[in-house]
């Protein structure tokens, strides 16, 4: 019976393709009871079809809501102090934080003391995506750079070793506001002086990346408009990421044929003094080869000295 039917929907496609369904059962099936059966199927169906339309179309409405949300605000952030339970809190780095509405960020922890750990001046390097995982509860991910994992893989490089090195887990943060309007994050991450994953408590302070110089921080009170970009290469020979948020930008980069340092790692911080872009901090051999004064759109290439850099946000 059940190939009975098909041979007679398939029928009735190839010869009425104009013809209602409902009345091509109605004049071809004399038998009640089979002509119920089939259009009670045949409502089913139809009824099954719109529920998937409806929920693709709900998907796409929510990942739409979900691509377009801008509770991401750009923040540009420096750390007060860190502490390393049941050590005292310090801060022996100037450490900022600059995030863009699209969550892609650049992490630079320069050392106020760098002659103890030449060639470098900074103790962590990283770029990646803040992803919120929950309320007041901020996953940073760091696969993107981790100057950690770089100087470990060229380590390795230097022994012929030849794989990837992933330094510790995950880096989550819980965060809650303070009475001095300054944020405090606990969490469980690596700490850079021991190679250990340990908890954690950090004190950040947004700054205002508009009025703020190298001279004066201004502690940012509500939120302020300003200009985003965020601009990376990925290629065989070069990883890294610049962003810029107002007068302030700076960048990570890793030159993989760089033989002339054990871990090629480039840094800069730079500041627009309302003329021209100064640097704060440069680092590396290819200290000169960020896209500081870039002045495109999304999606836009600009090469500077080796490195193309392209255009992934800009809000």
């Amino acid at each position: 019976m059940r190939r009975k039917y098909c041979d007679c929907t398939q029928e009735y496609y190839a010869a009425s393709p104009v013809l209602p369904i409902k009345t091509f059962i109605q004049q071809v099936f004399s038998c009640e009871s089979i002509r119920h059966a089939l259009l009670l199927r045949l409502s089913s169906s139809a009824n099954k079809h719109t529920e998937t339309i409806h929920h693709k179309h709900k998907m796409t409405i929510a990942f739409q809501e979900q691509t377009d949300d801008k509770s991401h605000q750009s923040v540009m952030s420096v750390r007060i102090s860190i502490q390393w339970p049941p050590a005292e809190a310090n801060e022996e780095t100037t450490t900022m934080v600059l995030t863009t509405p699209g969550a892609h960020y650049v992490d630079l922890r320069p050392l106020k003391n760098s002659l103890s750990v030449f060639p470098y001046q900074w103790n962590w390097a990283m770029a990646g995506e803040e992803v919120v995982i929950a309320e007041n509860e901020i996953e940073f991910s760091h696969e993107f750079f981790n100057s950690m994992s770089i100087i470990k893989m060229q380590e390795n490089k230097l022994k012929d070793i030849d794989e990837k090195v992933e330094m510790g887990g995950r880096d989550i943060g819980k965060f809650q506001s303070l009475e001095s309007g300054d944020r405090r994050e606990d969490g469980v991450m690596v700490n850079p002086d021991t190679g250990l994953e340990q908890p954690y408590i950090e004190i950040w302070r947004s700054l205002n990346p508009n009025t703020s110089t190298p001279a004066s921080q201004v502690a940012l009170e509500g939120t302020t408009s300003t200009v985003s970009i965020c601009l990376d290469v990925t290629t065989d020979r070069f990883v890294g990421r610049y962003i810029r948020i107002g007068s302030w930008g700076q960048g990570v980069l890793w030159d993989k044929e760089d033989s002339t340092n054990w871990a090629p790692i480039s840094t800069v911080r730079s500041f627009y003094n309302g003329s021209i872009w100064e640097s704060v901090l440069a680092t590396g051999n290819n200290a000169t080869d960020f896209p500081v004064d870039f002045d495109g759109s999304e999606g836009d290439v600009l090469k500077v000295g080796d490195v193309e850099w392209r255009c992934v946000e800009l809000v």
